[in-house]
């Protein structure tokens, strides 16, 4: 019975972390590429924008605010269901410029696109992330592995590797203006 109580208290306290500190996403398409590549496990430190409650969306403490160049996890404006992984390119007060039109990020929202620009279904179709839909800031590639057919990549040099705001231009993305022009309040 003892082992029981121990292994249902340990089993509590892992959903508990998972749910509210840290997780992982798998990353399903080529949106964030090169920065993030098809098959990366990311690590996601969930109380970078707020500590909630256990299970549930209740905050508990806010958290910072997401900065520009920050790679963000956020459930979809459009269902609330649905995980994706981009990178902050407008903040609340930003102007954005998205195919001619001039645009103010409102309050508690931020405008978000993937590094891959000609690959990423983002802000530009679906518009604002409101900020009680961010879920954490990535902070690396844990590990990476994809299926080619009957056969498995495992690309080790992509294990346990940083995610900063500056990767854009470490991994040489470019045209990183190309489809929005940002211009501070």
């Amino acid at each position: 019975m003892k082992d029981h109580l121990k292994t249902a208290a340990f089993v509590l306290v892992l959903i508990a972390v998972r749910s509210s500190l840290a997780d992982h996403y798998v990353v399903p398409t080529g949106s964030m590429e090169p920065t993030i590549a098809v098959g990366d496990r990311i690590a996601v430190n969930k109380m970078a924008y707020g500590l909630r409650f256990p299970l549930t969306d209740q905050v508990i403490w806010p958290g910072a605010d997401p900065k520009v160049g920050e790679i963000i996890v956020f459930t979809t404006p459009t269902d609330h269901k649905t995980t994706f992984v981009k990178r902050v390119q407008g903040v609340p007060g930003d102007y954005v410029m998205v195919q001619g039109v001039r645009v103010k990020v409102p309050p508690g929202h931020y405008f978000v696109m993937g590094d891959n620009r000609d690959n990423s279904w983002d802000s530009r179709y679906w518009g604002f992330v409101p900020r009680d839909h961010l879920l954490g800031r990535a902070w690396g590639v844990v590990f990476s592995w994809t299926f080619d057919g009957d056969k498995v990549k495992i690309p080790f040099e992509r294990w346990l590797q940083p995610l900063s705001r500056r990767d854009h231009r470490e991994k040489g993305i470019k045209h990183w203006a190309r489809a929005i022009e940002i211009s501070p309040a």
